[in-house]
């Protein structure tokens, strides 16, 4: 028998081979399509990982502040190349003097990467164009990326104060409010929790080094992660599309999907009904926003609540895509709520509060890019339109 096994055997396997070399010949053309056509998403914008760069400094009391006198280039790959400077302070942009200017009327604007300016150059952030919009007043951008609301008010308190500001505008991002430490015992903030350390160096830190993976498998999946479009192309989608993902969990293929503290934190204020956790951290964020109000009419500034538009609340099918790999349904959640009950918040406190949700969405509706491709930053034409709301108000 195994003499009549050996001629079939060796019948099959010229076909075989060629089947072999041909699907490998496939593969590797459409890798290479995709490489030329395809841009997949930023893996992550990690704060500690942006934070660890050489454009930060380590902070005892506020995790990080922006290195001073540096300037850079960020890209990537088919969707944006920026490039950004800081001042002897540094503060994004050109030098301020502490003293203000006579007959000058100064904002200072405080946020996370949208005041920053993630992906956009200097110019061109929603703070360049307040200052455009505005004639005879001068803005003065502390954004610092992946800040959260209670570092923001810390380097307003340390810097900038120091410029006696007639009106501070707050950048309000949705990400902001989850507060994970809340539910831990130790309740440390993680901003305080460096996972890498802080370097020297002026180079930005790589953006594919972390811990060595710990089996061949995940070693594998890491690698075509960072080398391979076609295999992000095919995640993406699966990832992307609710009833693929849905059908490969119960075919045990993928694990389990994504739970709470796995959700985009973007989406966490617009769930309809909150867990413990985030009832706690939107309570804190209530506090701080009170806060904030003390200190303005203790300094004399006016303050002003901006509300950072979030890519799902605006674009419905990034909310669809966001929510395919997870336990929750679109009908989970309300995109509009948390901004309805920070301008109810803002009535009874006497915040003034900018939402600009609704010329976002005419925007899009008109086939105007307001977000970076793949990405949930705003580009130049959204902080344009962003800033265009916080002027109108100003007015």
């Amino acid at each position: 028998m195994t003499t009549g096994a050996t001629p079939r055997v060796r019948a099959l396997a010229g076909p075989l081979l060629l089947m072999a070399t041909s699907l490998c010949v496939t593969l590797l053309l459409v890798e290479g399509a995709l490489q030329l056509l395809y841009v997949p998403p930023p893996q992550a914008m990690a704060g500690p990982q942006l934070s660890a760069a050489g454009f930060y400094v380590r902070d005892s009391v506020l995790g990080w502040v922006p290195r001073a006198n540096v300037s850079g280039e960020h890209t990537e790959r088919g969707l944006f190349t920026s490039t950004f400077r800081t001042n002897s302070r540094g503060i994004r942009g050109r030098e301020h003097a502490l003293a203000k200017p006579a007959g000058t009327r100064r904002i200072v604007v405080i946020g996370d990467s949208f005041t920053w300016g993630y992906g956009v150059s200097n110019g061109e952030t929603y703070a360049d164009r307040l200052e455009a919009l505005l004639p005879g007043t001068e803005v003065i951008n502390l954004g610092v990326t992946a800040y959260g609301l209670r570092q923001e008010i810390g380097y307003l308190e340390r810097e900038g104060l120091l410029y006696a500001p007639d009106v501070v505008v707050v950048g309000l991002c949705l990400n902001d409010i989850y507060r994970p430490e809340l539910a831990q015992p130790s309740g440390t903030p993680s901003y305080l929790r460096a996972p890498v350390p802080f370097t020297a160096s002026s180079a930005p830190a790589d953006s594919t080094a972390a811990a060595p993976p710990t089996s061949p498998f995940l070693a594998v999946k890491r690698f075509l992660g960072t080398r391979s479009h076609l295999y992000r192309f095919v995640i993406d989608r699966v990832n992307g599309n609710r009833q693929l993902a849905r059908t490969l969990v119960r075919l045990g293929i993928k694990g389990t999907p994504r739970g709470f503290e796995a959700m985009d934190p973007n989406l966490m204020p617009a769930l309809r009904t909150y867990p413990p956790a985030l009832a706690a951290s939107w309570d804190a964020t209530l506090a701080e926003l009170r806060e904030l109000q003390q200190l303005s009419r203790a300094r004399g500034f006016r303050l002003v609540l901006a509300l950072v538009p979030g890519l799902q609340t605006v674009v419905e099918p990034a909310l669809e895509a966001s929510l395919a790999y997870s336990v929750f349904d679109p009908d989970d959640f309300d995109p509009d709520k948390p901004y309805r009950e920070l301008e109810a918040f803002g009535r009874a406190t006497g915040i003034e509060v900018v939402n600009p949700m609704g010329r976002f969405r005419e925007a899009t509706r008109a086939g105007d890019a307001v977000y970076h491709r793949n990405e949930m930053h705003f580009n130049a034409a959204g902080h344009a339109l962003f800033a265009q709301a916080i002027a109108e108000r100003l007015r």
